[in-house]
This record gives C-alpha cells, structure tokens and sequence, in this order.
C-alpha cells in the first residue's frame, strides 16, 4: 500500500488532475465564495489516482453514493450535515434499500434506487463486463454546509478507506445523489 502511495504522490506532482482540480476549486470559490468550498488541498494532499491493474472483467468492484442510501433496518441520516456512512450487503435487495437525504429531490430514486446506487445492475453485469460484486457496498450523505462539516466528512472518508485498505476491492464507482 505505500509503494502505491509513494507512486501516486510522483505521479500527481507532475499529473494535470491536480492542476485541474486546483483550476476547479479556485472558479467554484470565485463564483460562490470560500464558504461553499473549503480549501483542503493542503490536508487532503494530491489528487489520488491509480490505475487499474487488472482488466475490468477480473476486478471486484464496489459502490459508493453520497445520495443518502441506506438499508431500511439502518439508521437514517439526519437532516442537518451528517458525515457519517453506513454499509450495504451485495446481496440486498433493492426493496430493501432507502434515501434519507434531505437536500436533493429522490421521488424517482425512492421508486427506482439503482437510479443512484445500481447494486442490481452491477449483480447483473458480475461474471461479464466486471469480475464480481464487493461483499460490501457504502451510502453516505453528500450535503455538507460548513467548513467544520467538511472537515469531517474527511476524516470519514479517511476512515473509511483505511478500513477498505485489504478487502479485495480493485475498482470504486462514486454515484452522487
């Protein structure tokens, strides 16, 4: 794992990603202001990028939604900032799934949750176009104000990674909500 740390970190000094990231956030903070995008760059380090070792039809892949996804039998998120993430067996059904995410419209996702986390579809396209579905999918909720808020939702996502550190999972689809 720090071998691949190492090589990302000299692959993101010279890499336009970080470059363009820097590009965005700096437009995102003229137009609306330093309150909605906190600067973390200095945190957060360079843009992470690895490329993918193995073709797409031998790797586990895993979900990731920042749409307030959840199983029914979790708790919801609340509806002020919440940073918190809860996770998702491969073998849920849809039905069992739910959004509690007050900060975006999900009429369509309530009837249709593959619309923003396609456990389903990724079930349908295991064994063909990927190798198989994770064991272990996550929601989160996306909304944040404050930059306290940002902060952690990092140090979430932080965790969240170091915990994915050894589970086998090769590729990370991020859905939004």
């Amino acid at each position: 794992m720090r071998f691949i740390r190492r090589s990302v970190d000299k692959l993101a000094k010279t890499d336009q990603q970080t470059q363009q990231v820097s590009r965005v956030h700096d437009l995102l903070n003229q137009r609306y202001g330093h309150r909605v995008t906190p600067d973390l760059r200095a945190e957060l380090g360079p843009v992470p990028w690895t490329p993918l070792g193995k073709p797409l039809e031998q790797a586990t892949v895993a979900l990731f939604t920042t749409a307030g996804v959840h199983l029914r039998s979790q708790p919801g998120f609340t509806v002020e900032p919440d940073p918190t993430f809860r996770s998702i067996p491969a073998e849920t059904p849809d039905s069992d799934l739910v959004i509690t995410h007050a900060h975006f419209n999900h009429e369509d996702a309530d009837r249709d949750p593959g619309i923003v986390f396609p456990l389903d579809l990724l079930r349908h396209i295991s064994g063909r176009l990927i190798g198989r579905p994770a064991a272990t999918h996550y929601g989160m909720m996306g909304y944040l104000g404050v930059q306290s808020q940002w902060r952690l939702l990092h140090q979430a996502v932080r965790e969240l990674a170091r915990s994915l550190g050894d589970s086998g999972i090769d590729v990370a689809v991020l859905t939004p909500g």
